[in-house]
Protein backbone atom coordinates (compact mmCIF):
# COMPACT_ATOMS: atom_id res chain seq x y z
CA UNK A 1 0.00 0.00 0.00
CA UNK A 2 1.07 3.61 -1.00
CA UNK A 3 1.31 6.24 1.56
CA UNK A 4 -1.27 8.30 0.15
CA UNK A 5 -3.95 5.15 0.52
CA UNK A 6 -2.95 4.82 4.07
CA UNK A 7 -3.64 8.44 4.77
CA UNK A 8 -6.57 8.31 3.35
CA UNK A 9 -8.01 5.40 5.26
CA UNK A 10 -6.70 7.16 8.41
CA UNK A 11 -8.94 10.48 7.38
CA UNK A 12 -11.82 8.31 7.22
CA UNK A 13 -11.53 6.55 10.01
CA UNK A 14 -11.00 10.10 12.25
CA UNK A 15 -13.92 11.66 10.29
CA UNK A 16 -16.16 8.59 11.51
CA UNK A 17 -14.99 9.05 15.21
CA UNK A 18 -15.30 12.75 15.06
CA UNK A 19 -19.20 12.19 13.53
CA UNK A 20 -20.18 9.53 15.78
CA UNK A 21 -18.54 12.09 18.89
CA UNK A 22 -20.65 14.66 17.48
CA UNK A 23 -23.76 12.87 17.29
CA UNK A 24 -23.83 11.53 20.86
CA UNK A 25 -22.60 15.26 22.21
CA UNK A 26 -26.09 16.44 20.42
CA UNK A 27 -27.91 13.57 22.40
CA UNK A 28 -26.50 14.04 25.54
CA UNK A 29 -27.12 18.12 25.05
CA UNK A 30 -31.29 17.58 24.09
CA UNK A 31 -31.33 15.37 27.12
CA UNK A 32 -30.06 17.60 28.92
CA UNK A 33 -32.09 20.68 27.44
CA UNK A 34 -35.22 18.32 27.98
CA UNK A 35 -34.52 17.98 31.96
CA UNK A 36 -33.58 21.61 32.25
CA UNK A 37 -37.31 22.76 30.30
CA UNK A 38 -39.43 20.46 32.29
CA UNK A 39 -38.43 22.68 35.04
CA UNK A 40 -39.45 25.47 33.71
CA UNK A 41 -42.96 25.47 34.36
CA UNK A 42 -46.05 26.91 34.90
CA UNK A 43 -48.81 24.77 36.88
CA UNK A 44 -51.98 24.18 35.26
CA UNK A 45 -53.47 21.60 36.91
CA UNK A 46 -53.05 18.46 36.31
CA UNK A 47 -50.90 19.02 33.38
CA UNK A 48 -48.07 21.51 33.38
CA UNK A 49 -46.92 24.09 31.05
CA UNK A 50 -43.58 23.73 30.45
CA UNK A 51 -40.92 24.07 27.39
CA UNK A 52 -40.57 20.57 26.76
CA UNK A 53 -42.16 20.33 23.41
CA UNK A 54 -40.52 22.91 22.11
CA UNK A 55 -37.48 20.41 22.93
CA UNK A 56 -38.96 17.81 21.67
CA UNK A 57 -40.08 19.61 18.37
CA UNK A 58 -36.45 20.96 17.46
CA UNK A 59 -34.44 18.26 18.84
CA UNK A 60 -36.36 16.05 16.05
CA UNK A 61 -36.09 18.67 13.04
CA UNK A 62 -32.48 19.02 14.59
CA UNK A 63 -31.62 15.38 14.35
CA UNK A 64 -33.48 14.70 12.04
CA UNK A 65 -33.90 11.11 11.72
CA UNK A 66 -35.08 8.08 13.66
CA UNK A 67 -32.12 9.04 16.34
CA UNK A 68 -34.34 12.13 17.28
CA UNK A 69 -35.91 9.88 19.91
CA UNK A 70 -32.79 9.02 21.42
CA UNK A 71 -33.18 12.06 23.86
CA UNK A 72 -36.48 11.81 24.79
CA UNK A 73 -35.35 7.96 25.92
CA UNK A 74 -33.14 9.05 27.95
CA UNK A 75 -34.61 11.43 29.09
CA UNK A 76 -37.58 8.73 30.61
CA UNK A 77 -34.87 6.65 31.21
CA UNK A 78 -33.01 8.98 33.86
CA UNK A 79 -36.71 10.22 35.02
CA UNK A 80 -37.74 6.31 35.76
CA UNK A 81 -33.87 5.72 37.50
CA UNK A 82 -34.73 8.27 40.27
CA UNK A 83 -33.78 11.55 39.19
CA UNK A 84 -35.85 13.91 39.55
CA UNK A 85 -35.76 15.21 36.14
CA UNK A 86 -39.90 15.19 34.96
CA UNK A 87 -41.75 17.85 35.43
CA UNK A 88 -43.13 16.47 38.69
CA UNK A 89 -40.98 14.68 39.80
CA UNK A 90 -39.21 11.38 39.01
CA UNK A 91 -38.60 7.75 40.14
CA UNK A 92 -40.27 4.25 38.79
CA UNK A 93 -43.74 5.56 40.60
CA UNK A 94 -44.11 8.36 38.05
CA UNK A 95 -45.44 5.62 35.82
CA UNK A 96 -48.20 6.10 37.77
CA UNK A 97 -48.66 9.87 37.27
CA UNK A 98 -51.47 10.80 34.98
CA UNK A 99 -48.64 12.89 32.98
CA UNK A 100 -46.18 10.39 32.13
CA UNK A 101 -48.05 9.82 28.66
CA UNK A 102 -47.14 13.02 27.61
CA UNK A 103 -43.49 11.29 28.13
CA UNK A 104 -43.97 8.81 26.06
CA UNK A 105 -45.37 11.10 23.86
CA UNK A 106 -42.36 12.88 23.81
CA UNK A 107 -40.55 9.34 22.71
CA UNK A 108 -43.33 8.96 19.40
CA UNK A 109 -43.86 12.27 18.16
CA UNK A 110 -39.81 12.23 17.81
CA UNK A 111 -39.05 9.20 16.51
CA UNK A 112 -42.33 9.90 14.01
CA UNK A 113 -40.71 13.10 12.94
CA UNK A 114 -37.67 11.87 12.86
CA UNK A 115 -38.41 8.74 10.55
CA UNK A 116 -40.54 11.35 8.48
CA UNK A 117 -37.81 13.65 8.02
CA UNK A 118 -35.41 10.70 6.90
CA UNK A 119 -38.14 9.35 4.42
CA UNK A 120 -38.33 13.35 3.10
CA UNK A 121 -34.73 14.03 2.79
CA UNK A 122 -32.82 17.17 2.82
CA UNK A 123 -34.33 20.62 2.05
CA UNK A 124 -37.52 20.33 3.36
CA UNK A 125 -39.88 23.84 2.86
CA UNK A 126 -40.58 25.58 6.16
CA UNK A 127 -44.00 24.91 5.82
CA UNK A 128 -43.04 20.65 5.08
CA UNK A 129 -41.26 21.22 8.63
CA UNK A 130 -44.55 22.66 10.37
CA UNK A 131 -46.48 19.81 8.64
CA UNK A 132 -44.11 17.49 10.11
CA UNK A 133 -44.30 18.98 13.73
CA UNK A 134 -48.23 19.05 13.94
CA UNK A 135 -48.16 15.55 12.90
CA UNK A 136 -45.72 15.31 15.61
CA UNK A 137 -47.71 17.23 17.87
CA UNK A 138 -50.98 15.51 17.27
CA UNK A 139 -48.97 12.11 18.37
CA UNK A 140 -47.73 13.65 21.14
CA UNK A 141 -51.34 14.57 22.39
CA UNK A 142 -52.98 11.26 21.83
CA UNK A 143 -50.26 9.63 23.92
CA UNK A 144 -50.51 12.30 26.37
CA UNK A 145 -54.56 12.32 26.99
CA UNK A 146 -54.91 8.86 26.69
CA UNK A 147 -52.47 7.99 29.56
CA UNK A 148 -54.21 11.50 31.26
CA UNK A 149 -57.87 10.12 30.91
CA UNK A 150 -57.22 6.37 31.57
CA UNK A 151 -54.95 6.94 35.21
CA UNK A 152 -57.55 9.79 36.16
CA UNK A 153 -60.60 8.50 35.31
CA UNK A 154 -61.23 6.73 38.61
CA UNK A 155 -61.30 10.16 40.11
CA UNK A 156 -63.68 11.18 38.00
CA UNK A 157 -61.84 12.81 34.81
CA UNK A 158 -64.39 12.35 31.84
CA UNK A 159 -62.65 12.22 28.26
CA UNK A 160 -63.93 15.78 27.66
CA UNK A 161 -62.19 16.99 29.87
CA UNK A 162 -58.93 15.55 29.38
CA UNK A 163 -59.15 16.69 25.85
CA UNK A 164 -59.68 20.38 27.12
CA UNK A 165 -57.00 20.25 30.52
CA UNK A 166 -54.57 18.02 28.62
CA UNK A 167 -54.16 19.73 24.95
CA UNK A 168 -56.98 22.30 23.66
CA UNK A 169 -55.82 24.47 26.40
CA UNK A 170 -51.56 24.22 25.06
CA UNK A 171 -52.71 24.34 21.18
CA UNK A 172 -52.04 28.18 21.16
CA UNK A 173 -48.85 27.87 22.93
CA UNK A 174 -47.57 24.74 21.13
CA UNK A 175 -48.26 26.61 17.66
CA UNK A 176 -45.75 29.54 18.68
CA UNK A 177 -43.29 26.64 20.08
CA UNK A 178 -43.49 24.62 16.43
CA UNK A 179 -43.01 28.06 14.32
CA UNK A 180 -39.90 28.74 17.12
CA UNK A 181 -38.22 25.22 16.82
CA UNK A 182 -38.92 25.12 12.27
CA UNK A 183 -37.49 28.76 12.20
CA UNK A 184 -34.52 27.34 14.86
CA UNK A 185 -33.91 24.19 14.06
CA UNK A 186 -32.43 25.93 10.07
CA UNK A 187 -30.57 28.66 11.85
CA UNK A 188 -28.45 25.91 13.93
CA UNK A 189 -28.22 23.35 11.08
Amino acid sequence: MNEEVIVKNNQEKVEKVIRGISEVSIIIMFTCLMAISSKIKIQTGIVPFTLQTFIVFLSSLYIGNRKAAIPQILYMLTGLGGAFIFANGGGMAYILSPTFGYILGFIACSFAMGLILEKTGKNISSLKLIMISFIGLFIYFSFGVTYLYVISKTIGITLFSAVVSGCVMFLAFDFIKILAACRNSKNIK
